[in-house]
């Protein structure tokens, strides 16, 4: 086909044997079939596992969140009664002069 179309294929015969294609065992190489059923099985795998840590995030942020919450409103609990109690038992004090700090408080000190 190329010869009738004025192409000299001994020449073209003798350029593409000097191609050097690298090892011919590169060229073996079986091409793997790809197994899609174990693919969808990982993807569903790893899909199920997202979902579950995604989950365990929020519920821990959300823990966290609420414990915050709940601490910040003991903690004003405690610091309302406790200056309740001081003006009850110290008429006398200003208690705007006092400055309670729950990063300072340390409940096992508090006498029942």
């Amino acid at each position: 086909f190329l010869a009738q179309g004025g192409v000299d294929t001994q020449v073209l015969l003798q350029e593409l044997g000097t191609i050097h294609l690298g090892e011919s065992k590169e060229h073996r190489k079986p091409i793997q079939d790809t197994d899609i059923e174990a693919y969808l099985e990982q993807e569903h795998t790893e899909t199920i596992i997202d979902i579950l840590e995604d989950s365990r995030h929020k519920i821990v942020n959300d823990t966290n969140s609420l414990f915050r919450e709940d601490m910040n409103e003991y903690w004003r609990e405690i610091r309302n009664n406790l200056s309740t109690a001081m003006q009850e038992r110290f008429p006398h004090l200003n208690a705007s002069h006092i400055h309670l700090n729950k990063d300072s408080f340390d409940p096992s000190r508090i006498m029942n």
